[in-house]
């Protein structure tokens, strides 16, 4: 059963751990982003009706998008890999606890949804960034042209 999966995958001997492990990170970056793009996007939806709310909230998302790329990059050359990928996806687990529980924290309840809502893009990026980062460094030129369909099928519905 291993050699056939291992085969469907196209892995060589030897890259059958590397590929299982980025096939369950694919996974359930996957299900994260799916799920948080869905209830954040419903929430908002269902609470923002003025027309201007949209544009807004997505101007905000992209300038959070940039700015969570400019200091991944800022910090790519400066801190070790497995250091910054664990800070960052800690963050964006700390983040998405906040989403969840931190609505007490302001007066009012909609802008957690707000918040929510601008949130998808940065969180997007930087897993994404994360994720090719592990890929990059598990695998050299010649077996990552051979695997990169196989290991990505979490995040394929982008």
């Amino acid at each position: 059963m291993k050699r056939f999966l291992l085969q469907i995958l196209d892995a060589q001997p030897g890259e059958g751990g590397r590929v299982a492990m980025l096939l369950v990170i694919s996974f359930f970056m996957g299900v994260f982003l799916a799920t948080i793009s869905v209830a954040s996007q419903s929430l908002f939806l269902q609470h923002f009706t003025d027309e201007l709310a949209l544009p807004k909230a997505l101007l905000y998302s992209g300038a959070f998008g940039v700015m969570a790329t400019a200091i991944y990059n800022f910090l790519q050359n400066r801190i070790p890999f497995p250091a910054l990928a664990i800070t960052s996806l800690i963050v964006i687990t700390c983040l998405t606890g906040f989403i969840e529980f931190g609505g007490g924290f302001f007066s009012d309840p909609e802008t957690i949804f707000f918040l929510g809502f601008t949130l998808i893009i940065p969180f997007t990026f930087i897993t994404y960034l994360v994720f090719w980062g592990a890929f990059g460094r598990l695998f050299n030129l010649k077996q990552s042209k051979r695997l990169v369909g196989a290991v990505d099928q979490g995040a394929g519905g982008r």
